[in-house]
């Protein structure tokens, strides 16, 4: 029997009603409950003082002390807009510094090119605290020519510490932190790094005096002007 034209109109519209029955492909989304969260880390140990900054895609990138090895660490994990943790990062975060000592203090910035810098206080070098810097890309990977565990900003004698991170624009960052260097009281000093890695070398060896006057000066802020220059408080 020839098809007529009623015919196969219902012939389509039984077509289009099964396609619509056909489930959407799932995809993660935020946790709308405030009783129920998104998991960054359930490592073993404690994590602790969390820094969070945009991707600038809708995400974020977050970084923490991590204690799973016993000691302090520093571990990130990149969220994507989502809700989803990013599948090239590792489940329970991206292990940034693991070196011997403690890594305390972080504060981490979007480096510009779609990664982050993070900066942070390290021990390895013994009882006082010396100041390191990172840089990773977007997809968990180190930027090429940074050195595992970070790059010594400043091993100065005595205590380098409460680091601040600028981008510079270009990859690099502007590091600053108030130093005891002469102590007891502290100044403010900074370094910059550049794109690969390497500490800039028309700045001072172990970082520019920004302020030695008398009494302490601690960093609270770091940013960065349109021209790629820190400005600091």
């Amino acid at each position: 029997m020839r098809s007529t034209p009623s015919h196969r109109i219902r012939h389509a519209s039984l077509l289009l009603f099964i396609v619509l029955l056909v489930p959407a492909p799932s995809r993660a989304d935020w946790p709308a409950s405030p009783s129920i969260n998104l998991s960054v880390c359930v490592a073993s140990g404690a994590q602790t003082g969390p820094q969070i900054v945009t991707d600038r895609a809708g995400g974020a990138f977050i970084a923490w002390s991590d204690r799973r090895s016993g000691e302090s660490d520093l571990y990130a994990s990149h969220v994507l807009a989502d809700g989803s943790r990013d599948p090239d990062w590792p489940a329970n975060g991206l292990a940034l510094c693991t070196a011997p000592g403690a890594q305390t203090t972080m504060q981490l910035v979007p480096d510009g090119t779609g990664g982050i810098l993070v900066a942070w206080s390290d021990f390895r070098n013994g009882t006082t605290s010396d100041i390191y810097a990172l840089r990773v890309r977007a997809d968990g990977s180190l930027a090429p020519g940074w050195p595992s565990d970070g790059i010594a900003v400043c091993v100065a004698d005595s205590n380098q510490r409460t680091p601040a991170v600028a981008s510079d624009g270009s990859g690099g960052a502007i590091v600053s932190w108030h130093d005891l260097r002469v102590g007891p009281a502290s100044d403010i000093y900074a370094h910059h790094i550049r794109f690969d890695g390497s500490l800039d070398p028309a700045w001072p060896t172990s970082g520019l005096a920004v302020c030695t006057s008398a009494g302490s000066q601690t960093v609270a802020l770091s940013i960065t002007d349109v021209a790629g220059n820190a400005i600091l408080t």
